[in-house]
């Protein structure tokens, strides 16, 4: 999916451009169904590291 397609479909959802934080969330949930919960394959497919992944979702959950 392009980022540009998961842009417009946040914004249609949500009436508003979506924030940094809400794209992020997104493609962290899509990734991680993609690799079917496997951290290092999501973080593969978004460029990250597994250790960047894993503290971007430890973030996400304290939200």
């Amino acid at each position: 999916m392009q980022v540009g397609s998961v842009v417009d479909a946040l914004q249609g959802a949500l009436h508003r451009l979506p924030k940094i934080h809400e794209v992020e969330d997104y493609l962290i949930k899509k990734a991680m169904e993609q690799a079917k919960g496997n951290q290092g394959i999501a973080a593969s497919l978004l460029g990250f590291t597994r250790q960047t992944l894993n503290k971007r979702l430890q973030k996400s959950k304290r939200k």
